[in-house]
């Protein structure tokens, strides 16, 4: 990666765990146990050791422009995203809220919409990832939504 990307990178990492780090907060509140995963199991952040859940935590603000939630399931032609996570729960956050949804719910909305998965260029390289753009309504029907300022 050249600086700039690397830069870009890094600032999107550093976002995303501090995501992780409120979400965490939250589930401590009912499961003071909880604890962030440092790599161990692909396509989790967060273990609850009281339930034996494995929880995703999604960084995805730009969804507030866009009105879709951004769900990818390629990167560099390896499976990632929705198609390589273990975790029992996804939680989607974007800077006002938060929603808690299966990732089994996720692709019943894809199937039942049949929603189309488009190229996204990343660090550069053309067509490096594939994703679905989920309108924010079709997730948060399922999905539990929580503001903020509630939690």
């Amino acid at each position: 990666m050249n600086n700039i990307t690397r830069s870009g990178f890094d600032e999107s990492h550093e976002k995303g765990l501090q995501a992780e780090r409120i979400v965490l907060e939250i589930i401590r509140r009912t499961y003071p146990k909880a604890f962030m995963i440092s790599g161990n199991v692909p396509g989790s952040d967060i273990f609850v050791p009281e339930t034996k859940k494995l929880v995703e935590v999604k960084h995805d603000l730009k969804s507030l422009e866009t009105g879709n939630y951004f769900i990818e399931f390629e990167m560099f032609t390896k499976r990632s995203g929705l198609m390589l996570t273990y975790a029992d729960y996804w939680v989607i956050f974007d800077g006002q809220s938060v929603v808690w949804i299966k990732p089994d719910e996720i692709k019943n909305i894809i199937i039942w919409h049949g929603l189309k998965a488009r190229r996204f260029d990343v660090d550069g390289v053309t067509d490096s990832a594939r994703a679905f753009l989920i309108p924010r309504e079709m997730i948060q029907d399922v999905g539990m939504v929580y503001k903020i300022e509630e939690i």
